[in-house]
């Protein structure tokens, strides 16, 4: 009997990853969430170091709302440091602690962590929770780079590159809460 139970766990992990990475179309594709989008602020937050830091960005900012004790967080962050060496320049990459944080974690519901919004012009334009694939996180930020920018004032890859250069970013900035207090 018991090992029936295991012939059937093996048989639905096996059909879990036969569907989701040979059948699915949407295999590495990471779907906006609307319900969050939905449910952020239309207003900027207090806090003077975000402001400057994320909102004030000429580049679009990828912000990961993260905590030392997580997990997950702690496994998103190699992903986001993998996907940021193929961005470098394009993006700045904004880490939020949200123990040290909680003001910004209340503001933007991060109330699940890891949670990442990408901002761009000051606004967040798309995010998600939970850890995703290289692939997916990828595919994340080339979807909302490549987006049309909301103002009059579209920028196009090449033009977000030479703001990048001239502000002279790192190729990977990453802001912690740690860092801001200077």
């Amino acid at each position: 009997m018991e090992r029936f139970f295991l012939f059937l766990a093996t048989l639905f992990v096996v059909s879990f990853l036969i569907y989701g990475v040979f059948i699915s179309p949407e295999a590495g594709q990471l779907e906006p969430d609307l319900e969050l989008m939905q449910r952020l602020p239309k207003s900027e937050p207090d806090n003077e170091w975000f402001k400057e830091t994320v909102l004030s960005s000429s580049v679009p900012v990828l912000v990961d709302f993260k905590a030392d004790w997580c997990g997950p967080c702690r496994a998103l962050h190699k992903v986001i440091d993998e996907v940021a060496k193929t961005y470098a320049g394009e993006i700045r990459i904004v880490q939020v602690d949200v123990d040290e944080h909680n003001d910004l974690a209340y503001f933007y519901h991060a109330d699940a962590i890891p949670m990442v919004l990408m901002f761009r012009n000051g606004k967040p334009v798309d995010g998600f929770r939970g850890l995703v694939s290289a692939t997916e996180l990828d595919g994340f930020v080339r979807r909302n780079l490549s987006a049309p920018e909301e103002d009059d004032s579209t920028n196009s890859t090449e033009e977000v590159r030479s703001e990048a250069e001239a502000e002279e970013i790192p190729e990977s900035v990453e802001v912690t809460a740690e860092q801001s207090s200077t």
